[in-house]
């Protein structure tokens, strides 16, 4: 990584800490710390934590163990929910400047001109995750490994990676068909495109064990979350136009039928147009290079070309599965690593656009970390 990436990967950081002291010294009280951390997915993750997974159906089976093992190992080391939190926001934090190094990597093998690509990945909104008690840091680290390692054909370690990946959130299966495309024999890439379906399978029976149900993940997630799993092709299509809805239409709705009273609202809107807009749109740059035959018969001639291919694709196809199945305020989030990956790999923007583009993303980064902790309007 080269110095103005790795102080910016820095700053960006310091942005999101100095939000977060900014909150308690005018919106909150410091004795609220140990709620203030604790919003949407993190009480989950903060519960495993503190008493591990039950002998029955409950929320927190919805959500892979690897994460909330390293806060477990703290949180039984010094027995203090608050030096957890502090812990979790500080390897989460370090975890991704890891990551901002792997894909600067990742980066300069797609990419000759890797200094303003990776500015606008490193200050992208939704890495503020990164920063507070999710799975995002580790989740990403691990993707960018996998592909990185893949690239330059490294699939011992690339398969460790995405087992990895797909031992701390469920959507690591998806770079399963990945392997598809390595250079091996049919055989041996079939067998190495099980390897990321292994967690969550061993993960399900151990929950089959403690509980009798399976598979336990999508059991809880169904029981829990039923509005964000339809389950008739009817409430499939009202989930994905309610959806696209939320993230595109609201944001106008607001500015010119109805205004809401709280500004929380009116910044998670814009913030939810502007940057699902830029995830879209910004694979179009590269879709000219996607040839559909080489897709469908594994044959590509440049790992780099499968990498960049293969995450446009699953950036597409995630987008979809959430639109229909998930919240659409997540959608974002979930779309981060493919969608960094992909920004790696473009053509760098021109000096007045990405001036732009970085100004916007910064003010966000702040903007998004103030209204999580106010835990008033879900953004996670």
């Amino acid at each position: 990584m080269n110095k103005t990436t790795f102080n910016s990967t820095i700053i960006s950081r310091i942005i999101i800490f100095s939000c977060i002291i900014i909150h308690f010294m005018f919106f909150s009280d410091f004795k609220l710390f140990t709620w203030t951390f604790t919003h949407w997915d993190a009480s989950y993750y903060l519960g495993i934590a503190q008493y591990w997974y039950p002998t029955l159906l409950h929320p927190n089976w919805a959500f892979l163990p690897l994460f909330p093992c390293v806060l477990r190992i703290i949180f039984l080391i010094t027995h203090s929910l608050f030096l957890t939190e502090i812990f979790g926001l500080l390897i989460n934090s370090c975890t991704f400047i890891l990551s901002s190094y792997v894909l600067y990597q990742l980066t300069k093998s797609l990419n000759k001109d890797t200094k303003n690509n990776a500015l606008i990945a490193i200050f992208f909104p939704t890495t503020v995750f990164c920063s507070l008690i999710y799975t995002e840091s580790l989740f990403l680290l691990f993707y960018l490994l996998t592909f990185l390692f893949f690239l330059h054909e490294k699939y011992e370690k690339s398969l460790l990676s995405s087992f990895l990946a797909s031992l701390t959130r469920a959507n690591g299966i998806l770079l399963s068909p990945l392997y598809l495309y390595a250079k091996k024999p049919i055989k041996t890439r079939t067998l190495m495109a099980f390897i990321p379906f292994l967690p969550f399978l061993l993960f399900n029976l151990y929950g089959y064990y403690l509980t009798g149900l399976f598979p336990i993940t999508e059991i809880s997630r169904m029981t829990f979350w039923p509005d964000n799993h339809p389950t008739t092709m009817h409430d499939k299509i009202h989930h994905t136009l309610y959806s696209l809805y939320i993230i595109f239409a609201k944001i106008f709705l607001f500015a010119f039928v109805e205004p809401p009273n709280n500004l929380y609202i009116i910044l998670v809107h814009l913030y939810l147009f502007i940057f699902t807009t830029l995830t879209f749109v910004s694979p179009l740059r590269s879709i000219r290079k996607i040839h559909l035959k080489n897709v469908l018969t594994f044959s590509f001639k440049t790992s780099e070309d499968a990498v960049l291919t293969y995450n446009i694709s699953l950036l597409y196809f995630s987008s979809i599965l959430y639109l229909v199945y998930g919240n659409p305020y997540s959608l974002i989030r979930y779309l981060l690593p493919s969608t960094l990956i992909v920004m790696a790999a473009q053509k760098p923007l021109k000096r007045k656009l990405f001036t732009l583009l970085l100004t916007i993303e910064i003010i966000f980064l702040g903007l998004l970390t103030i209204i999580y902790l106010d835990g008033q309007i879900f953004i996670g």
